[in-house]
């Protein structure tokens, strides 16, 4: 939800790939607020996604998990979500405090970038970094912690739900397994639809291409994040009320499975 407000309302940044710089186009810079502080908001509020996965997943783990590596208390809990949602805006100040002289990293930029389109010299372009390497490794840490989190609980709550259940009855088990695979459903489609255009912006930095018009459909994208989850745990939960392909078939009101015994 805040990324995609941040990328549709605030922020509207127009990229300039692969040129690791922009001008955003929203609200804030109506407001009048620096170029440099809408970055730092802008990429800690969108690296928040990453934070709201592991957060989701470990609450799937603490709910599903009886015994076990988990966090038990409230407090635990709580310090565990603002740790990583403080990593998303943590890992930018290493770039943000390294931003080159403006005027200086334009002339360096213009040099070495084929054919740079009209808006490079008619807005006023922010370059946020003439070498993509710290943006590179700090988005890289980031990411590592996220991914490395949420596997755990990925596989955790993989475990109990194939070893540690078996004393459960066969409907409880089915619901949990169920209710797992729909919330793995609905945040990985929509990130995987996500992580087309993310995939590209990397290219296009670590390569040198540049296609503005497949820049601005990249953002376009990405903004829509927020509509993609809404519409997928829609899908997901109406699929699990009338039972769809997650659920067994049923016949005369009676499940198959139960039929079989």
């Amino acid at each position: 939800m805040i990324s995609s407000l941040m990328l549709t309302t605030f922020l509207v940044p127009f990229l300039i790939l692969p040129v690791v710089g922009g001008h955003p186009l929203g609200l804030f810079t109506h407001l009048g607020i620096s170029v440099f502080w809408q970055c730092f908001i802008g990429i800690g509020s969108i690296a928040q996604t990453g934070s709201t996965m592991v957060i989701v997943f470990e609450n799937q783990q603490n709910h599903l998990v009886t015994d076990g590596i988990k966090l038990s208390s409230t407090l635990s809990r709580r310090l565990f979500a603002i740790f990583n949602q403080a990593i998303g805006f943590v890992f930018i100040i290493p770039v943000l405090m390294n931003v080159p002289d403006q005027e200086v990293a334009k002339r360096n930029v213009a040099k070495w970038i084929v054919c740079p389109p009209p808006e490079f010299f008619d807005m006023p372009i922010f370059i946020l970094a003439e070498d993509s390497y710290l943006i590179r490794w700090s988005v890289s840490s980031m990411l590592a912690i996220y991914l490395a989190q949420g596997s755990f609980c990925i596989i955790h709550c993989s475990y109990h739900l194939i070893s540690k259940t078996r004393k459960l009855s066969f409907k409880t088990r089915n619901m949990q397994r169920k209710f797992f695979i729909t919330v793995c459903v609905q945040i990985f489609l929509p990130f995987t639809i996500i992580g087309i255009p993310v995939c590209f912006l990397v290219f296009s930095v670590a390569t040198g291409y540049h296609n503005q018009l497949f820049n601005n459909v990249a953002m376009i994208l990405m903004s829509l994040h927020s509509f993609l989850s809404t519409i997928f745990s829609i899908v997901m939960q109406n699929n699990m009320k009338k039972g769809g392909f997650l659920c067994c078939k049923k016949t005369n009101g009676i499940s198959s499975n139960y039929q079989s015994k």
